[in-house]
């Protein structure tokens, strides 16, 4: 009786720890994120593998199929004017126990009650960043400095102050957000809420990256099957990337042609068949794709 209790523990061990395998099928968990370049995901089982080569971009800079194809001027790529535009214009915000008011091109200033900061005043910009100095002076080990703040800015859907840290004592840093950034073409970076103290759902929902399973699978048949899809996505039903490339293929196989290919779209939407084409066993993406992909599965 104990040698058996013992097995099924050695049974369960095994099996949470992965050591127990089906010979039938194996996946590969991976992550996605906009602007990587000629990925690969690939998964193997016995001889034959499945291989999944992609490259994504922001879903933000892809047409919806409806939309005509909007020509961007290569200047926008490095043109960071549109933070001059907003020079003027003041932004309030409380987080925690201060009020933070952002005036572009001038202060940004700390209060809570009579007690008045001013963090920094405009100083110069590079790029996407604007830098505040000369602010209240503030005691450290005894010496006087000025309290000193670098704004970021990136594309939002509201505008407002979104983050303030402080690095270093008396040293501060920003995020500022407006959807003004977020034209196409802009150089400006997406910013994504970093929720510390959220739930899983939170944090799945604000992160940058996308999920998948990759798997290959034989059936009674003999025949083998590559199937990718998405994970996560009752807590993350939005997709923050689009693949500009993708093909999936079934490398090591006797097979010739293959017999299944199912493709969709966010939403369960299938694939129009202009926007695919299956050669042999690959399937790739035309250049009438519209981006969004859930779920691939081609079967030999």
């Amino acid at each position: 009786m104990r040698f058996l209790f013992f097995l099924l523990l050695t049974c369960l061990y095994s099996f949470s720890h992965g050591l127990i395998r089906n010979s039938f099928t194996e996946s590969k968990a991976f992550t996605v994120k906009a602007g990587q370049q000629n990925m690969k995901a690939t998964v193997k089982l016995g001889a034959v593998m499945c291989d999944f080569k992609f490259t994504t971009t922001d879903c933000v800079e892809k047409k919806s199929p409806d939309e005509p194809v909007k020509k961007i001027d290569p200047k926008k790529r490095s043109d960071y004017s549109g933070i001059d535009s907003l020079k003027g214009n003041c932004f309030n915000k409380e987080i925690g126990y201060w009020s933070y008011s952002l005036c572009v091109g001038g202060k940004l200033t700390q209060r809570h009650g009579d007690d008045v900061y001013i963090l920094g005043s405009f100083v110069e910009r590079n790029k996407d960043t604007m830098y505040l100095n000369n602010g209240t002076a503030c005691s450290i080990n005894g010496k006087q400095i000025v309290r000193k703040t670098s704004v970021k800015f990136m594309c939002g859907a509201t505008a407002e102050l979104a983050e303030l840290s402080e690095p270093d004592t008396c040293s501060y840093s920003a995020i500022f957000t407006h959807p003004k950034l977020c034209e196409d073409g802009l150089p400006f970076e997406r910013y994504f809420s970093a929720q510390k103290d959220g739930s899983t759902a939170d944090v799945v929902r604000s992160s940058p990256y996308d999920h998948f399973f990759l798997t290959i699978e034989k059936d009674t048949e003999n025949r083998h099957i590559c199937t990718l899809t998405t994970t996560l996505r009752d807590l993350k039903p939005k997709s923050n990337t689009c693949f500009q490339k993708f093909s999936l293929e079934i490398q090591g196989s006797k097979a010739e042609e293959l017999s299944e290919v199912t493709a969709r779209h966010a939403n369960r939407v299938f694939l129009q068949e202009a926007e695919y084409e299956a050669q042999e066993l690959k399937i790739s993406n035309t250049l009438d794709f519209d981006g969004s992909l859930e779920f691939l599965r081609i079967r030999t």
